[in-house]
């Protein structure tokens, strides 16, 4: 298999005005054999996610640049290690930003709803001050990593930005996908049973976890696995990767990466369909990109009735043998 065209589109949307706290990158890297590819799609959330997306997806990408440049070939269980080592060191890059946060920020930047806040300790721990009152300075970035070398591709991830393989359905004419990932949140069974007995949290009914008590007492997250986070790091939310190697097949047309504003409106299948679809009339990897991004965001705006779009962004591999 080689990568036959590659294209990203991160776009706003409307729901946080200007502000788009998704990042994501593609890079090209030679190793000791074949050229490989390095990408990556985070969702920031909380004050500073966006900073703290760039900086964890920045230290992502040289972390994997490095290890294919040192090791040239992907070899399971040395992967595993690399790639879980450099989600560590992109959490402590991401965590950073809490030693020096700017003195005033505005968020949501473009937005109707945009205040100015003003930085201040209160009981000791950083918050962000405005006419409404304070909110605690917490944030964190989702991030699903590929690496990929020709038939070969390793994918590390956290949160609920996802990557799909798609392929081509023979026996329905058609095309269909396989998910590379799964959603980190507490509607999992295996991630709520990790803060199961856990001291001062619980999980609510409709999936969040929630801070019972302490200064942090109300505070609430449904993404149970995330970069950069500092207070509810200690209360269940981990940086670490769950990684995967898998070879690639001559069926294989194609990868996708987004975040959840693509993946809130359409199911893998369907994003691979759209895709295909695109490329089938004429469009390629970049154009494809933008097309699912601008179409995730319009059925943001007319499903919600407020026209409310999240960011949204989209990362497409096209593939051949």
């Amino acid at each position: 298999m080689r990568v036959q065209d590659y294209g990203s589109c991160s776009l706003p949307g409307t729901r946080y005005g200007s502000l788009n706290q998704d990042f994501c990158f593609v890079e090209t890297v030679e190793g000791q054999l074949v050229k490989a590819y390095i990408s990556a799609v985070l969702d920031g959330h909380g004050m500073l996610g966006e900073k703290c997306a760039k900086k964890a997806g920045r230290s992502i990408c040289s972390s994997f640049r490095q290890l294919y440049q040192e090791q040239g070939c992907l070899k399971l269980r040395e992967v595993q290690e690399s790639l879980i080592l450099a989600f560590e060191e992109a959490h402590k890059k991401g965590q950073s930003l809490y030693s020096k946060p700017p003195s005033s920020y505005e968020y949501p930047k473009g937005s109707a709803a945009c205040e100015l806040y003003e930085l201040s300790k209160v009981k000791g721990a950083w918050h962000y001050v405005c006419n409404q009152g304070a909110t605690p300075l917490e944030f964190g970035t989702t991030c699903t990593a590929c690496l990929l070398s020709g038939d070969e591709l390793a994918v590390a991830h956290v949160g609920d930005s996802a990557a799909v393989l798609g392929f081509v359905d023979d026996e329905n004419e058609d095309y269909a996908a396989e998910r590379v990932t799964r959603s980190h949140t507490w509607t999992d069974r295996g991630e709520a049973g990790r803060v199961q007995g856990m001291r001062g949290v619980t999980v609510t009914d409709d999936g969040y976890l929630r801070v019972l008590e302490g200064q942090w007492q109300g505070q609430e997250i449904a993404t149970s696995r995330a970069l950069g986070h500092h207070m509810l790091s200690n209360y269940g939310v981990i940086p670490t990767p769950e990684v995967e190697v898998l070879q690639l097949e001559p069926r294989h047309c194609c990868l996708i990466m987004a975040s959840d504003g693509v993946w809130d409106h359409f199911s893998a299948d369907e994003a691979v369909r759209a895709v295909m679809d695109s490329v089938d009339n004429g469009s390629n990897a970049q154009g494809a990109a933008e097309e699912l991004a601008s179409r995730a965001v319009e059925l943001a705006k007319d499903s919600n009735g407020s026209g409310s779009a999240d960011n949204t962004t989209a990362v497409v591999f096209l593939m051949h043998s």
